[in-house]
This record gives structure tokens, C-alpha cells and sequence, in this order.
């Protein structure tokens, strides 16, 4: 069981405080809260990277109570307890918040009992954040079962739901599906977003091999006279290709640098919306300006081939 579903944004941070750690510079630690059972790491296989996984326990009447053990990330270890060892260290909050709501329990320090490895949490699009991992093995008011199947997710949805009324009958169990589709579901307006952006973009990069095609092709076109009067005073057809194509690459060059620049100015404001890349992705400016530039040779080559083995007299009687 877990509070909330894992890998969908649902912030949930709060303060807490290490009693055996002295303060530090930053003495205020904040970390995402997740109350777990201790089946959810092996059941999300987030992997545990020293100690042990916290246990269940029962008071002495047989009756489930809130466990006092606790779970950290490492990247809880790294930004809050530097070098030193997790293991032993008492923490405070989290599960308290929940006990002194539902006045069910006294609140008492959690102790860290193990580290697991970092999980996003809070979603694929954010980097993994200062975890908590409260081990509670009292019944929960409104549980997530999570749930690792063989088989189909959907086809066990039945069997699920008898298993739980088995253990629990007054329990009610609702919204059963798959994680996957939840995850789709969380990120679907950004999907969207991505997919308008991409269509936008090579919108906008069609128009821009089609601006430059032309304008170098009309370029090549209108210098005919000029490549009429050098073959006829005896200037090599392959010299004259090769003059045309380097004046106009030479042009595209000067405005591929001037859009990197703008690029590299702009595009930062896209950085929020961006996941698995940087705003100055190397292969994506490369690859556009490439694509450019073998548009611009393709538009100077067929003009200046054309224009290059035209008969200079005919040319000249047609200027």
C-alpha cells in the first residue's frame, strides 16, 4: 500500500527534522512524504541500497500499529547528511501530521532503517527529490494497492478485488487500472503540448527550406548574364558551379550563425517543457543546421548546373 501513486506529480513535501544530525547550514529539511508498506520496494523494485526494509508491527494486543521506521533515498543521504551514514538516524514528521489529524496515534520519531535508490516519484518529467519513505503497517484511510501482475493488469482486476474483500469486507475498492494508463492520463496535456510543438517546428523548418531554396534558386537564376559573359570569355563550366555554390553556402552560413545565436537566446523559455534534453540540445542544432545547409546546396546546385551549360550567345541574346 502506498499513500499516492508513484510516478505521477502530487506534491507532497513537508519539514522534517533529523534529531541526531546536528543543523548544518541549511537547517530546515524538506523532503517529499510517502507512506509506504514494506512489500512497496520490492513491488516497484526500487532497490535498496544499505540497511534493511522497515518491518510491520503489532502492539500487544495483536492489533496493527504505525511502525516508528522509516526509509530514505539517496538523495535525501547526499543533500542532508553529507558524507555520514543514514542508518540510526532518528526522523521526525511526516507520519505525525497524519496521527495528530486523526488522533489514532501518539507521534513519535521515525528511525531510518534503510536507503533505497532514487525513484521519480513525483513523475518522469522530474528529477528524483529528498524522499522519506514512512513504513506504516496500521490500516490507512484511503490506501493505493499497488500491484505487480504476471499477466494482464486488467484480466486480474477481478481476482484483486475478491483478495481484498477477503481481508478486509467493508473495504470499498474502486478506480482499478492499469499504472501505465494513469501515467498517460497525468501527462496527456503534455503530450499535446509536445505534439502542437513539434508540428509547429517542422512547420516552421518547411517554411524555411522553402524560403531558402527559392531565394537561392531566383539568386543563381538572375545571374545568368553574368554566367554567359564568363563562358564566353573562356571560364570553365565546373569553376563556375563551384562559384555559385560558395557564394551562396557562404550566405547560408552568415544566417545559420545568426539563427544559432537566437536559438541559443530563445530557446531557454522552452526549458520547462522540455524532458530527456537540454534548451541547447547539440545533435538537434546540428542536425536543423544541416538540414539547411544541404537545402541551400540543393537549390544553389540545380540553378548553377542549369545556368552553367547554357549557350553563352543564346543567353546573351535573351538578356
Amino acid at each position: 500500500m502506498t499513500s499516492r501513486l508513484p510516478g505521477i506529480r502530487e506534491q507532497q513535501e513537508q519539514e522534517f527534522v533529523l534529531s541526531d544530525v546536528a543543523a548544518g547550514p541549511s537547517a530546515r529539511v524538506v523532503a517529499a512524504n510517502v507512506i509506504v508498506t514494506p512489500d512497496y520496494f520490492r513491488t516497484l523494485r526500487i532497490p535498496l541500497l544499505t540497511g534493511g526494509v522497515c518491518r510491520r508491527s503489532l502492539d500487544a494486543g495483536g492489533v496493527k500499529t504505525a511502525t516508528t521506521e522509516a526509509m530514505v533515498n539517496r538523495r535525501f543521504v547526499e543533500r542532508y547528511l553529507g558524507g555520514r551514514s543514514a542508518i540510526g538516524v532518528h526522523v521526525t514528521g511526516g507520519l505525525d501530521s497524519l496521527v495528530k489529524n486523526r488522533h489514532v496515534f501518539a507521534a513519535a520519531p521515525s528511525q531510518i532503517v534503510g536507503v533505497v535508490g532514487d525513484a521519480r516519484e513525483d513523475g518522469q518529467d522530474r528529477e528524483p527529490v529528498p524522499t522519506v519513505y514512512t513504513c506504516f503497517s496500521a490500516p490507512h484511510p484511503a490506501p493505493w494497492y499497488v500491484i505487480r501482475t504476471a499477466g494482464s493488469p486488467v484480466a486480474e482486476a477481478a481476482s484483486v478485488r475478491r483478495a481484498i474483500n477477503a481481508l478486509e469486507p467493508s473495504r470499498s475498492v474502486y478506480e482499478i487500472a492499469p499504472l501505465e494508463s494513469r501515467m498517460d492520463g497525468a501527462y496527456a496535456q503534455n503530450r499535446l503540448r509536445t505534439w502542437l510543438l513539434s508540428l509547429f517546428a517542422m512547420t516552421a523548418l518547411s517554411l524555411v527550406c522553402a524560403g531558402v531554396y527559392g531565394t537561392l534558386s531566383y539568386a543563381v537564376s538572375v545571374r545568368r548574364r553574368e554566367v554567359a559573359l564568363r563562358l564566353a570569355l573562356g571560364a570553365l563550366r565546373g569553376s563556375v558551379v563551384r562559384s555559385l555554390i560558395a557564394t551562396s553556402l557562404r550566405i547560408v552560413g552568415i544566417g545559420a550563425a545568426c539563427g544559432l545565436g537566437l536559438a541559443l537566446l530563445f530557446t531557454r523559455t522552452l526549458s520547462t517543457m522540455l524532458y530527456g534534453v537540454t534548451p541547447t540540445d547539440p545533435p538537434t542544432l546540428v542536425g536543423v543546421i544541416v538540414l539547411v545547409v544541404l537545402v541551400a546546396g540543393v537549390a544553389a546546385v540545380i540553378p548553377a548546373t542549369r545556368a552553367a551549360f547554357i549557350q553563352p550567345m543564346r543567353a546573351l541574346r535573351e538578356e
